[in-house]
């Protein structure tokens, strides 16, 4: 049994929605970049980017590039891989675009090659995620009641094991010092052992499918777990990204419910008010806080991460995976994984790790060979969170979609699919499969058509979204 995705929404319809969300990402990158050039920039300038290097021209080409991209992303329906294609735009795209174009003015810097490469792997990865089917594994027996029972038993045990492994740990929420608890944090386990693999599983994939089956589902109690799962990895290993995915998860849940498939609009304009709301607090209360810990980190440290790969492993050899899981096959040419290679590198420190996205590291390891490989791996994911939306309803991939997103823009595939619990996430998601398929596999985003027929017929979009969004 496979999803039908199409819609038959008009061509005037469609141009209208891609225009919107065209006009929302282009409004949210410029407002994004004046963020940083009038606020970041003076006090963090990542390889000397000041706003004086931007000149018109290349303003435009960065506008050019937000705005073909943004015809990628799906329009006509919802569904899970639409919203992995977007959580890629949000944090990959956008931000390696005005960042990479900054540096255009530096000699020897080939501003265009990295930019366009990463927008043509985008474009691929959106053609191969829409034009063919997605994975349909058969439901198994008692595979809900197994899938739950796995799900309590890891989160408990991942407890366990931190609360024992990390003794020393206390409760503090200051986001100021988590460089410090996560350098402590590195010495409790060897790198790549068993205990460090099991406890990061519990956390990236069983307390994010128990928040995200919690929210869905109103299973509080499940919820509630997965959250305290990600404050306790918060606290012993300063990790933000820990603390902040859940509120961006339960922040979804609401814009999905209500908007349906015009909720990327509404994430766009959001995260444009973020970035004002940034400029604000510093015009009238002369801090950083909002600038500093969302725009600095979450956007324009990633670009420039991305542009640091680019520029080392340009002129220098190429990893090939030998810092993967094929590490016992390909001998690498350095003695260092490629993320503390590149901090080094970046920062002249040692300790620094400075994880990217998969198609940078794709780019470390074989080049642009590299980045297209990383690019078909994602794409069987985000078919594979299309599959199994088909008995699970849209709600459960969705959510876990936009998750995987933010894992995918920050670490290599091959440590998202293993060491982050990418892989795991999708046996459980398999494993919950009820034996039928779910009555509302797709969001319809043709108004007139889908309330005048079906169960929902007569009642209002708010109310049909979120009964296709709840089990």
């Amino acid at each position: 049994m496979t999803a039908r995705f199409s819609s038959p929404l008009p061509l005037r319809s469609v141009v209208i929605r891609r225009l919107f969300v065209a006009l929302s990402a282009i409004a949210y990158a410029v407002i994004l970049e004046h963020t940083y050039t009038s606020i970041v920039s003076p006090r963090y300038a990542y390889y000397g980017m000041r706003s004086i290097d931007l000149n018109y021209t290349q303003y435009a080409f960065m506008i050019l590039m937000v705005g073909v991209c943004s015809l990628f992303l799906s329009v006509r329906e919802l569904r899970p891989s639409s919203m992995l294609k977007f959580g890629l735009y949000v944090n990959v795209i956008i931000p390696l675009s005005f960042v990479c174009f900054h540096l255009s003015s530096r000699s020897g810097y080939g501003a265009l090659e990295l930019p366009l490469a990463v927008a043509a792997n985008f474009a691929v990865l959106c053609l191969l995620m829409d034009r063919q089917r997605p994975f349909v594994v058969p439901a198994i027996p008692l595979g809900p009641v197994l899938a739950m029972t796995a799900l309590v038993g890891v989160a408990l045990l991942t407890m366990a094991m931190r609360i024992y492994f990390y003794d020393t740990w206390e409760i503090d929420f200051n986001l100021y010092n988590v460089y410090e608890r996560r350098l402590a944090s590195r010495g409790v386990f060897e790198q790549r052992s068993l205990q460090a693999y099991l406890i990061k599983i519990g956390t990236s994939a069983v307390g994010l499918a128990m928040i995200v089956i919690g929210a869905v589902r109103r299973q509080y109690v499940l919820w509630l777990i997965g959250i305290t799962l990600y404050l306790i990895a918060f606290i012993t290993i300063g990790s933000k990204a820990a603390l902040f995915l859940p509120v961006v998860i339960m922040g979804s849940v609401v814009l999905l419910k209500r908007f349906g498939a015009r909720a990327q609009v509404i994430m766009l304009l959001a995260l444009g008010l973020f970035s004002v709301l940034a400029i604000l607090e510093e015009e009238y209360s002369d801090t950083f806080v909002l600038s500093g810990m969302f725009v600095r980190r979450q956007m324009v440290v990633p670009g420039a991460i991305t542009v640091g790969y680019f520029d080392f492993f340009s002129e220098n050899s190429k990893y090939y995976w030998s810092d993967s899981v094929l590490r016992w096959f390909v001998d690498s040419p350095y003695s260092v994984s490629k993320s503390f290679l590149i901090g080094y590198v970046s920062t002249g420190r040692p300790e620094t790790n400075a994880n990217a996205n998969i198609w940078a590291s794709g780019f470390a390891d074989a080049g642009y060979l590299g980045m297209f490989i990383a690019t078909v791996l994602a794409s069987f994911v985000g078919r594979a969170l299309d599959g199994t939306s088909i008995k699970l309803g849209l709600g459960i991939p969705s959510l876990a979609a936009i998750a995987v997103s933010f894992q995918f823009s920050q670490s290599p595939i091959e440590r998202c699919l293993v060491g982050h619990g990418v892989l795991a996430l999708l046996v459980f998601l398999y494993m919950l499969q009820p034996a039928v398929a779910h009555r509302f596999a797709r969001v319809p985003v043709n108004r007139k058509q889908d309330e005048s027929t079906g169960p929902d017929a007569g009642k209002g979009s708010a109310l049909r979204n979120r009964r296709q969004m709840n089990r």
